[in-house]
């Protein structure tokens, strides 16, 4: 019942019902009821009219006014007659003027009826009915009420009222009867309505029954369709619906959605082909058959490895999973479309072209280092008169001259440059010598700042405005303090050019710490790490640009101090040298940021010594056998030593030097690396200290690799001199070498 009161529809009309079961026997009783009431009145009010005519045609040849006189015994007899046939009570006749003339009740002659209704209906030529309810005494005594209808029928005469008739009828029986049947017309009416009534209230709540379970039964379905479709919407992975004849989508999950975007709106009734591989053709061929062909053939599941293209260009390696959807025929109408992204497939084609990225930068590299380690030593040969003879000429140059000795630093600083590019080369190949020591950062960026290569950039950019921000509390590490001064150098410089009118750069370190996760996707290991960070406010990068950043001679800018366009590609060969890491930030007209990070260390810094002064750097008249396969070589060695103030002896290969030193002995043996001949310098030293346990020596060359460097102090051969050297470089070496002990 409940159920069928919470349903609007069924509660309606089970008020119109129960209105309708009490209104029709209020409808009965209140309209039927006076109408058959009223039909009787004038059934009897037309038998009283016809009653009258038939009296009024005895005195149809009677002249004069309807008088008493005129009631003759052959009338009264005749009227008792028809009153008894007509069962009236009492008849009555009235002149004119309403005086009673003739009554069934003698007593009520010569009264006059004095009502309106006589005058103004009867007497005006209308029959008049009047019911009354009367109260009479019956045999036994009882007084009883009577219902009497009295009937007043005009009598004309050539259109003149004449006189009138008043006839009794009683119909209390007739009344009885009618309100009888009346009555029992409404209660079977009653009965009956009450009884539809009730099998009206059965097929309600049967019904009410029916709309809950029907609603029931749609809230689950709704319930069931928007789980289903809250299912649909959180998976993952995205899906599609699609018809197999034609290859539309037909529905699609948010996941599909988000991926494929505006490409399955239904108004473009996309086909599965398009939006996944970019294609106007389904998919085909042995090596990219279609899983949803298979479906719809087989009536089967279906799993095949596809290529899919993303709206932005992306590719994405996804596993393709498709179902059918059959009809009761058992007929595949609609199937089912997942791909799954294969991360595993992703990761290794992105492992894959982080290999092949990498091969091919150590390919460039390889060739690269190659060409630097062709060249080094020769070129550094051929650059020491250029630095070397200046620097000498510098020391006899009057120090009032200062053009010349001006014009002499200028061409000894150009084959410093030219060597430093060299350097540049080999630091890039990752086959140059670092000595790695504990330093800290902060130090090695100040001292860049208050160097005169920051003047000289400086001068060029004067709009240039550089901000250092320390931590004090900074991560030593381990590094060439050359090799990161060379780096924040080319980062300052690549950030002064990106900024031709003027800008900020703001350099800052801080710590960090890497987990183990973020290292990870780094190719980093976990740890501290001390992290220099050097921002601008400059032109910014594109993508393309952003790619080739690193690479060697890309020279849409000029960066590093060598302007060789090798700047930045230096940078990240330090920072890989040094086992770090660098990212880079950038985006047209916002500016260029790069991080790099540095394994921290526990080891202290060990204070460097101050430069030794010029007097410092002399000899005391030793001996030094200089082996030195080419003969511009060999001068310009012996003339910085006889500066320096040694006694200088040549050898021109190894087995000549051997000679020598098994003659005569020397305090100092200075070996070229590379020698002309089948003894070059290791292993000329190896036979000298096969020989001579205890005889000192230092190496040079233009070109040092770090396994020959390994081998020379394995030798207990200590300090080497790079080529070009200068006079003050050379006899600082030596002379360490003299105070060494052994």
């Amino acid at each position: 019942m409940r159920r069928m009161w919470n349903i609007p529809f069924l509660r309606n009309v089970f008020f119109a019902s129960l209105l309708a079961a009490i209104l029709v026997p209020c409808v009965v009783i209140g309209l039927i009821y006076p109408k058959f009431q009223g039909v009787l009145i004038q059934l009897v009010e037309d038998e009283a009219v016809r009653f009258t005519k038939h009296w009024a045609g005895w005195f149809d040849d009677v002249r004069g006014d309807l008088g008493p006189e005129m009631i003759t015994g052959e009338i009264l007899k005749e009227t008792n007659i028809l009153q008894k046939d007509l069962g009236a009570r009492k008849v009555r006749v009235f002149s004119k003027w309403g005086d009673i003339i003739y009554s069934s009740d003698p007593k009520e002659l010569g009264d006059r009826n004095t009502h309106d209704y006589f005058h103004e209906i009867v007497a005006q030529g209308g029959a008049y009915t009047k019911l009354v309810k009367k109260n009479e005494k019956s045999a036994e005594g009882k007084t009883v009420s009577a219902h009497v209808a009295e009937i007043y029928v005009p009598i004309m005469r050539n259109g003149q009222f004449w006189g009138a008739l008043e006839t009794y009828y009683d119909i209390t029986r007739a009344r009885d009867a009618l309100s009888s049947l009346i009555r029992g017309s409404a209660l079977l009416l009653i009965i009956v309505v009450f009884c539809m009534e009730g099998m009206i209230i059965l097929l309600l709540l049967r019904a009410g029954r029916m709309v809950a379970s029907l609603t029931d039964t749609e809230k689950k379905l709704r319930y069931e369709k928007e789980f289903g479709e809250a299912i649909f919407n959180s998976i993952s992975d995205p899906i599609a619906v699609v018809d197999p004849l034609t290859y539309q989508v037909i529905n699609a999950n948010e996941a599909a959605y988000q991926q494929f975007g505006e490409l399955l709106e239904p108004s473009r009734a996309a086909k599965c082909f398009e939006f996944t591989h970019n294609s106007t053709e389904p998919c085909s061929g042995a090596n990219h058959t279609c899983p949803m062909v298979r479906t719809y053939q087989t009536g089967l599941p279906a799993y095949d490895e596809h290529i899919h293209y993303k709206p932005n260009g992306d590719i994405s390696y996804e596993d393709v999973f498709t179902y059918p959807i059959k009809n009761e025929a058992g007929e595949v109408e609609r199937v089912v479309h997942i791909s799954r992204e294969n991360r595993e497939r992703k990761a290794a084609r992105e492992e894959k072209m982080r290999l092949e990225a990498q091969l091919d930068r150590s390919r460039k590299m390889e060739a690269i280092g190659l060409l630097a380690g062709g060249v080094a030593h020769d070129l550094n040969n051929v650059l020491s008169g250029i630095v070397s003879y200046p620097d000498l000429l510098m020391l006899d140059c009057p120090e009032e001259d200062k053009a010349m000795r001006d014009s002499l630093a200028v061409i000894r600083d150009s084959g410093l440059r030219a060597s430093a590019i060299v350097m540049d080369l080999l630091t890039l190949a990752r086959r140059g010598v670092m000595e790695m020591e504990a330093l800290n950062l902060n130090a090695v960026i100040q001292d860049y700042l208050n160097s005169p290569e920051y003047n000289k950039l400086h001068a060029y950019h004067p709009r240039l405005n550089v901000r250092f921000t320390p931590d004090p509390d900074l991560h030593n590490i381990k590094g060439s303090e050359v090799h990161l001064r060379k780096s924040v150098m080319n980062l300052v410089s690549n950030a002064a050019e990106s900024m031709p009118h003027g800008g900020d750069v703001h350099i800052s370190t801080m710590n960090s710490r890497m987990e183990e996760s973020a290292a990870k996707d780094k190719g980093m290991e976990p740890g501290n790490y001390a992290l220099l960070i050097v921002a601008d406010n400059g032109i910014g990068m594109n993508e393309i640009e952003l790619s080739r950043i690193f690479e060697p001679f890309y020279t849409k800018k000029k960066v590093g101090g060598s302007g060789a366009g090798l700047g930045m590609a230096v940078v990240w060969g330090t920072v890989q040298d040094h086992k770090g890491h660098i990212d880079v930030s950038s985006s047209p007209q916002k500016g260029t940021t790069f991080f790099l990070r540095f394994p921290a260390t526990e080891d202290p810094i060990v204070q460097e010594p101050d430069d030794p002064a010029w007097e410092e750097c002399l000899g005391n008249n030793e001996s030094i056998l200089v082996v030195e396969d080419v003969p511009q070589q060999q001068v310009l060695a012996k003339r910085v030593l006889e500066k320096l103030g040694y006694q200088v002896r040549l050898a021109e290969s190894g087995p000549e030097a051997l000679v020598i030193l098994d003659s005569t002995p020397m305090d100092l043996v200075m070996v070229d690396t590379v020698l002309g001949t089948d003894m070059d310098g290791l292993d000329l030293l190896e036979k000298i200290k096969g020989m001579l346990p205890h005889q000192k020596a230092i190496i040079t060359s233009g070109y040092f690799e770090a396994e020959v460097m390994e081998k020379a102090r394995n030798l207990g051969v200590l300090q080497y001199v790079k080529k070009p050297y200068t006079t003050k470089n050379l006899g600082m070496a030596i002379r360490m070498e003299f105070d060494r002990k052994d």
